[in-house]
């Protein structure tokens, strides 16, 4: 098959075409694809801890604190990303969602329960930052191929620990994203 360029003539199986634009227009519609298609990669740091400072078990009330946050870093694409924070139910014995447990240093068989939470809000319903149903779904727009959300994370000592001894108490949570 010959082709005509305008203003040249076909010779016998060349085809003078302008291969060298049909090649550009093809590695940009490539590029175009690769970009819409491709996912983010995100990643999750602590930012401080929940501190609850110096607690007085005997004074029979529960102490709230707002602690340090729950970073989520994506990058690779532009646009909504959707994710979801969901923390565990730590490493004291027992701990649950709901109940965490914090451990006595040097006695992890005396533990201290807490619970961490979304919002102040929550405190009040009783809602912790689990796993599941009450994880916390979020989104993050990327713009210019990155982007971060930053999260509170709050804390309760509940009252009614009178039996607590002294000293101080630490518990590790680990923190999953889903994206």
């Amino acid at each position: 098959m010959n082709f005509a360029w305008p203003g040249r003539q076909a010779l016998g199986g060349f085809r003078p075409w302008p291969v060298k634009s049909h090649w550009i227009v093809a590695g940009l519609m490539l590029a175009g694809v690769t970009a819409a298609t491709a996912a983010p990669s995100c990643s999750v740091s602590a930012v401080g801890g929940v501190a609850f400072g110096a607690i007085d078990i005997l004074s029979g009330s529960a102490v709230d604190v707002i602690g340090g946050s729950i970073q989520v870093n994506c990058s690779g694409a532009d646009g909504a990303v959707p994710y979801t924070i969901a923390l565990d139910a730590g490493a004291g014995p027992g701990a649950s969602a709901s109940v965490r447990k914090m451990q006595l240093a040097g006695d992890p068989s005396s533990t201290l329960a807490y619970s961490l939470y979304r919002s102040p809000g929550d405190r009040s319903g009783d809602t912790a930052w689990g796993t599941s149903g009450s994880a916390l779904s979020s989104s993050l727009t990327i713009q210019g191929g990155s982007g971060a959300n930053s999260s509170p994370v709050y804390g309760r000592v509940f009252s009614g620990q009178r039996t607590a001894r002294a000293g101080g108490y630490s518990d590790v949570i680990d923190i999953a994203v889903a994206y």
